[in-house]
């Protein structure tokens, strides 16, 4: 004789699936604003609206400008982007390819995009003169949805420049461009740590893998190194953590929500 069907189980595991395929939507949704607001420098600042600043841990790393760790920390990083002259700037940068795991407990994701794109940098914000680049990456990110409001937002945020080259030229020739961040030594806080890896393309290494895409998971341990794979990968292509990586991402605390 057949088990009975419980048709209880059955609408709950649905809705649950239905849940998840939601925060998809809005983890999509979230990610284009930030893209959005990211297009202007006029608009920058904004940038934080897409980011989980309820959250003490909240962080952001871009290329090798260091990692600003904390809501103080993170509104001082996007709102020293913007300036007093920005005729021509324009940062346009594309949402490709994205790979998202929702986590089984549907209260945290983990996500992945390429981008392609590009930059007119107005004078004296990060260039000394006006200049354009190719600029094409890869974000890796940590999304966590708010235990109240619902909404879903940006968590730990890492994006990996792959080539960032002048537009008159192709990135195998301009490799002074790929390789360096932001000129000058970028926004100071006490927040600010050491960026954990920075190695776009070149010529004559291996490129690298990452961000790695996000497996399947039920819980969120409070490790960001999911972006880089395993320990293989990270001895393989040089990823160096500091010492305060454990502050950072809660490594060893898996009760972070």
């Amino acid at each position: 004789m057949s088990n009975p069907v419980n048709l209880e189980e059955i609408v709950l595991k649905q809705q649950h699936e239905i849940d998840r395929l939601h925060a998809m939507s809005e983890i999509q949704q979230c990610m284009a604003h930030y893209e959005t607001v990211h297009l202007n420098p006029a608009y920058i600042a904004k940038s934080i609206e897409s980011f989980a600043m309820w959250r003490p841990d909240v962080s952001a790393e871009v290329s090798d400008w260091g990692c600003y760790f904390g809501p103080d920390a993170m509104k001082g990083f996007w709102e020293s982007q913007t300036g007093d002259d920005l005729r021509g700037g324009i940062f346009f940068h594309t949402l490709c390819s994205p790979c998202i795991q929702v986590a089984g407990d549907g209260k945290t994701a983990k996500a992945t995009w390429m981008s392609a794109g590009f930059e007119t940098m107005p004078a004296g914000i990060m260039c000394p003169e006006a200049k354009s680049f190719w600029a094409w990456g890869k974000y890796g990110i940590d999304f966590i949805k708010h235990p109240e409001a619902g909404e879903w937002k940006i968590w730990h945020f890492k994006w990996f420049r792959t080539i960032r080259s002048d537009f008159y030229k192709d990135w195998y020739q301009d490799s002074i461009h790929t390789l360096s961040g932001q000129p000058g030594k970028g926004y100071e806080h006490p927040d600010r740590h050491a960026s954990v890896f920075h190695k776009p393309y070149q010529f004559d290494e291996i490129p690298h893998p990452f961000p790695m895409d996000p497996e399947p998971y039920e819980h969120y341990d409070g490790n960001f190194r999911w972006i880089f794979g395993n320990e293989e990968l990270e001895k393989q292509f040089g990823v160096k953590y500091p010492e305060e990586y454990r502050k950072l991402y809660n490594v060893g605390y898996p009760e972070v929500i």
